[in-house]
């Protein structure tokens, strides 16, 4: 059997959640499957003092800094609004580019290719980025062939993906070079997903290009604002001032059960960003793993995995947490004015015993009481384990031919893990918020239709 291979996700404050818990799943997913090689999969930031935050709200705390990451067979970096500062981070491109020496593969998502760029990796060679703002990219790093109608783009060992979930095309891409076909097509079934090609991106249609002085004002603008707009995005997701002036505010809750499917939680979060300007956002640890700083750490990984190994590679800094010695008389609370929304993403079939303990029985039966079911509260589930729970209490959805891995019942809600996950969270943030927050979610993530509610067109 061939040496260790590490698969390290490179983060900063600001990236963007699917961008790398979509390929660093995939390939978790893959390697739980493969027999034929060891993988290691790592998260690195500059920084391991604080929890480094996306601009979706979910605080990782980071296996190494810069100084201690090991040398790396697979790098992952994610774009998003951070990419604004981490692409002139000397410390950031400086890592990059010494990482990249030995590195077998070196992958970027969406605005990521802006570090690779800057960091002279892609001189001379072809790449793509985010087709929203992909003339902003395009002036990013130099004599790079941007290629605007590719999905993703294979030069060497460097792949670059398009916008967000073009990540996922990448990493089944990649994994086909790195793992056996069959492992390939079972983490294919696994998820529900059926990966676009290279060159099939419709966003290169639906966004066109932007020259000129617009270009050049758009990309100054956003550069010079980037120290003020970053740190406001990723610490402050849940604004109060938001709440206080929506005219209906929501309270989004992410249950996480430790072993949570990180790729399930990535997938629904993103497709949430339809309530984004008026939710309370809150994660919550239920029997967290530790404590540290004040936030609760819940940890999460492959939730399918047949072996442990991969179920507990991401630690998350959650908001509050509940277990025997804090469980809260309203452990789900709703804001008066508005609605409630709770999701819980698949986890690992070894966390039965909590979900089946008296902490578990309690959270599910306050969950679906006539207290907090009602018209204006919906609840997400991910998973059989799961579901097994949910229908202890509330009526099973049904699961009829018609059944395409996600079904509702009322307002509750249920997936297979995966990208059923998207349909479902796109379909109750439809009836929140209407189609029109469905169609511009999906192009900011740029997801393939078929993952749309039914009768919902781009």
């Amino acid at each position: 059997m061939p040496g260790k291979m590490i698969v390290a996700m490179i983060l900063f404050d600001g990236w963007e959640l699917l961008d790398s818990q979509g390929p660093f799943s995939v390939l978790m997913k893959m390697a739980s499957l493969s027999k034929t090689r060891d993988f290691e999969f790592i998260t690195v930031a500059k920084s391991k003092a604080t929890p480094t935050e996306t601009v979706s709200h979910q605080p990782v705390f980071v296996d190494h800094d810069f100084t201690t990451c090991p040398q790396a067979n697979v790098m992952i970096i994610p774009g998003g609004m951070g990419t604004l500062m981490a692409a002139h981070d000397a410390a950031m491109l400086s890592f990059v580019k010494r990482q990249s020496v030995e590195a077998d593969w070196v992958t970027s998502v969406c605005t990521g290719s802006a570090i690779l760029a800057e960091a002279g990796l892609l001189h001379g060679r072809r790449a793509t980025s985010n087709k929203a703002l992909f003339d902003v990219q395009a002036r990013y790093g130099k004599e790079v062939q941007w290629i605007h109608e590719a999905r993703f783009v294979i030069d060497g060992k460097f792949i670059t993906a398009s916008g967000v979930s073009a990540g996922l095309d990448m990493a089944f891409e990649l994994g086909g070079r790195l793992f056996d076909r069959d492992v390939v097509e079972a983490v294919k079934k696994q998820i529900g997903y059926e990966p676009l090609s290279e060159g099939d991106d419709i966003f290169a249609k639906i966004h066109g290009r932007s020259q000129g002085w617009s270009n050049f004002l758009l990309s100054n603008l956003m550069t010079w604002t980037a120290p003020i707009v970053v740190p406001i995005a990723t610490r402050a997701p849940s604004s109060a001032l938001t709440m206080l002036f929506a005219a209906k505010p929501r309270v989004l809750t992410v249950l996480l059960f430790p072993e949570f499917d990180v790729l399930d939680m990535a997938c629904a979060l993103e497709a949430f960003l339809g309530l984004s300007s008026t939710h309370c956002f809150e994660l919550v640890a239920v029997n967290p793993v530790s404590v540290e700083a004040g936030k609760a750490v819940q940890v999460g990984g492959d939730s399918a995995s047949g072996s442990r190994k991969y179920s507990s590679v991401v630690h998350i800094a959650c908001d509050r947490w509940i277990d025997d010695n804090t469980l809260p008389a309203d452990m789900f609370p709703r804001h008066s004015r508005g609605e409630s929304v709770v999701y819980i993403p698949s986890v690992h079939a070894s966390q039965v015993g909590i979900l089946e303990s008296e902490l578990g029985r309690l959270i599910f039966q306050q969950l679906f009481s006539p207290a907090t079911q009602n018209k204006d509260s919906f609840v997400i589930g991910s998973g059989k384990v799961i579901h097994d729970q949910m229908e202890l209490h509330t009526e099973k959805p049904s699961t009829d031919a018609s059944f395409r891995g996600w079904d509702k019942t009322g307002r509750t809600f249920w997936a297979n893990a995966g990208l059923h996950n998207v349909t479902a969270a796109l379909s109750a943030v439809k009836e929140l918020v209407g189609e029109k927050a469905v169609v511009d979610t999906a192009v900011t993530m740029e997801i393939s239709p078929a993952y749309l509610p039914e009768g919902v067109h781009l």
